[in-house]
């Protein structure tokens, strides 16, 4: 076994490493092929060379490695180009307690679309929002 693991230790890293790209992963499934090596010796039938046996279990191993392999790393490159989608605190608010987002003063028929004495937005502020001539005539 000590001349197999001299041998090929090499070979089978560097195979490793190109497909799961982490020198530490890599470092561990070779422990791992030698072991299944190991365990397995058995089990080979010399249709092809060792070698091509060796790489084929390290192949598998690395396979499943990379399938385990759910957290990806982003960086901040890429996290600033992702668009945030969700609400506001305030259209959140809204949703929850049933309310229409505020879309502003309705000026064609001299109401703000703000349907509730809960909403974030008072008929006050509408009021300094509105043109002069149609603030006059609202009445608090």
């Amino acid at each position: 076994m000590r001349a197999l693991f001299a041998r090929y230790r090499v070979r089978v890293y560097r195979w490793l490493l190109r497909l799961v790209d982490d020198e530490a992963l890599a470092e561990d499934l070779l422990s791992e092929v030698f072991l299944d090596v190991w365990r397995h010796a058995a089990s080979f039938e010399a249709r092809s060379s060792l070698s091509t046996w060796l790489l084929a279990i390290a192949g598998y191993k690395a396979l499943s490695a990379r399938r385990r392999q759910t957290d990806a790393e982003l960086d901040e490159a890429t996290v600033s180009t992702v668009p945030d989608t969700g609400d506001d605190p305030e259209v959140t608010l809204q949703k929850k307690n049933g309310l229409k987002p505020y879309a502003g003063p309705c000026l064609g028929c001299r109401r703000s679309t703000a349907r509730s004495s809960t909403s974030l937005t008072t008929t006050a502020s509408l009021s300094k929002r509105l043109p002069k001539s149609l603030a006059s005539s609202r009445r608090p």
